[in-house]
């Protein structure tokens, strides 16, 4: 194998993986296909938006629609409305604007009891790696506990930013 060969499939690999993106612009409303989501297709609001590379799909952008669509890393779809949204590369949603309230289970909480709460509608939530709740806003009252063990109240409204570590 060639030097000139070798570059060329190491730059394939980065861009199989998902590692060379590029910001583009809509002049006027899209529909577009999401990255990891492979046949389907969503409305994008004219704007910015990141593209990946290697297949040309939105990696994230800003719906223009209310959707229902799978969370990453998980089996559970989520309507999500307009407003920023962030795809994974493996499959689905990694953050976006809920269409409205829903109850969704926490990052890392004890796998076989996840721990389900409210979260507010019109409002953004990030998932993690687990496919829960990582960052979101209390759509209801909750009682939790906070990282050194000690339990708290926090009101609707609240936006809650999740560890990971339970």
């Amino acid at each position: 194998m060639d030097k000139r060969h070798f570059m060329l499939s190491a730059l394939a690999l980065l861009l199989s993986d998902g590692q060379a993106r590029s910001q583009r612009n809509l002049g006027s409303r899209t529909q577009l296909k999401a990255v990891g989501l492979p046949g389907q297709t969503f409305w994008f609001a004219a704007g910015p938006y990141w593209v990946d590379d290697f297949d040309g799909s939105v990696q994230s952008g800003t719906l223009d629609q209310t959707v229902q669509i799978k969370v990453w890393n998980s089996r559970q779809s989520v309507e999500f409305g307009r407003g920023p949204i962030r795809f994974e590369r493996s499959g689905g949603v990694k953050e976006g604007i809920l269409a409205r309230n829903a109850s969704l289970c926490v990052v890392n909480t004890a796998s076989s009891s996840k721990t389900t709460l409210s979260f507010m509608g019109s409002r953004s939530v990030e998932f993690g790696y687990d496919g829960c709740v990582m960052k979101g806003t209390l759509a209801q009252d909750a009682q939790l506990k906070t990282w050194d063990g000690k339990s708290n109240s926090y009101p609707s409204g609240t936006i809650v930013d999740f560890n990971g570590s339970g």
